[in-house]
C-alpha cells in the first residue's frame, strides 16, 4: 500500500539505505503494474468470453424452444399417424366382409348363370344374316368365272352390269345354300332360266339360276349347306355353271365379300 511505502521509504537512516529502498519500491511498482495490466487483459478476454458464453445461451435456448415445438409436432403427427391406422385397419375390415359377400353373391350367380345356360338351346338361337358377311360358304365347288361389275358385250357392243357371280361348273354339280332361310320362289325367269330364291330375314336374298331338278318347294325351310338344285347350263353366259346373287331389298349387291377365304365348304351330308 502506499502508506506502507512511505514508511520503507522514510525509515531509511541514511542515503545508502534511502536510494536501496527507493528502488525496492520502484522495482514493486513496477510489477504491480504490469499485474494490473495482465489484469485488465484478462478482464477483457473474460468479458469476451462472457459475450460468447451468453450468445450460446441464447442460442441454445432457441434450439431447446424449438425443440419442443417439434416434439409437441411430432406427438401431434404420432396420434394423427394412429388414428389414420385405425381408420385404414377399419376400412381393411370393411372390404373384407364386402369381398366375401361379392364372393358369396358371385357363387350364387354363377350358378344361376350356369342353370340359364343349360336351359337355352344355343341351336335355335338364330344370327342376323348380315352378321354372316365374310363367313358364308360358297354356293358350288366351283371357281368364279365372271364377277360382279360392269363389263362390256362383246356380241352387242354395249356396256352392261352383271349383278351376281358366274360360277364356272359341272353340269349336275350340288347347289347348296348359303345360309339357312325359306325358300320363297322357284321357277324361270327370263334370260336367267330356272331359279330359286331364298329368304334369309331382314330383306336380304340369296338368288341361283341356271339350275336343275330343284330340291326343295316354296315355303320350305332350308339350313345352311342344303341342297337346293344341280347345276344346270347357262343361257346368258352359254355354258354350265350357278349364276348367284345376293339382294337387299330388290338391289343387288357384290357377293364375293361375303364369302369365307380360302376355299368353299365342304359337302354337308
Amino acid at each position: 500500500s502506499g502508506r506502507s511505502s512511505m514508511q520503507i521509504l522514510f525509515s531509511s537512516t541514511n542515503s545508502n539505505q534511502f536510494d536501496k529502498s527507493l528502488r525496492y519500491l520502484k522495482a514493486v511498482s513496477v510489477h504491480e503494474h504490469r499485474f494490473l495490466e495482465k489484469f485488465e487483459h484478462n478482464l477483457l478476454v473474460l468479458n469476451g468470453e462472457k459475450v460468447k458464453l451468453l450468445r450460446e445461451i441464447k442460442s441454445l435456448l432457441r434450439l431447446q424452444r424449438r425443440m419442443k415445438k417439434q416434439e409437441k409436432e411430432l406427438l401431434i403427427s404420432q396420434r394423427s399417424k394412429k388414428n389414420l391406422l385405425k381408420a385404414l385397419k377399419k376400412q381393411y375390415q370393411s372390404y373384407l366382409n364386402l369381398m366375401k359377400t361379392v364372393r358369396h353373391r358371385s357363387e350364387i350367380l354363377k350358378e344361376d348363370v350356369e342353370n340359364v345356360f343349360e336351359e337355352v338351346d344355343f341351336k335355335s338361337i338364330d344370327v342376323a344374316f348380315f352378321e354372316q358377311k365374310g363367313i358364308l360358304p360358297k354356293p358350288v365347288l366351283a371357281s368364279v368365272f365372271q364377277k360382279y361389275g360392269l363389263y362390256f358385250d362383246e356380241k352387242y357392243r354395249y356396256r352392261l352390269r352383271h349383278k351376281g357371280l358366274f360360277f364356272k361348273a359341272s353340269l349336275g354339280e350340288p347347289v347348296r345354300s348359303v345360309y339357312r332361310g325359306q325358300v320363297s320362289f322357284i321357277g324361270w325367269i327370263p334370260g336367267l332360266g330356272q331359279t330359286i330364291v331364298v329368304d334369309h330375314g331382314d330383306n336380304y336374298y340369296s338368288v341361283y339360276s341356271g339350275i336343275v331338278d330343284p330340291k326343295v318347294r316354296v315355303k320350305d325351310t332350308v339350313s345352311l349347306g342344303q341342297e337346293l338344285a344341280l347345276v344346270g347350263y347357262s343361257a346368258l353366259h352359254q355354258r354350265n355353271g350357278l349364276y348367284f346373287e345376293i339382294r337387299h331389298f330388290s338391289d343387288a349387291i357384290d357377293p364375293e365379300p361375303w364369302f369365307q377365304k380360302p376355299k368353299p365348304f365342304s359337302e354337308v351330308n
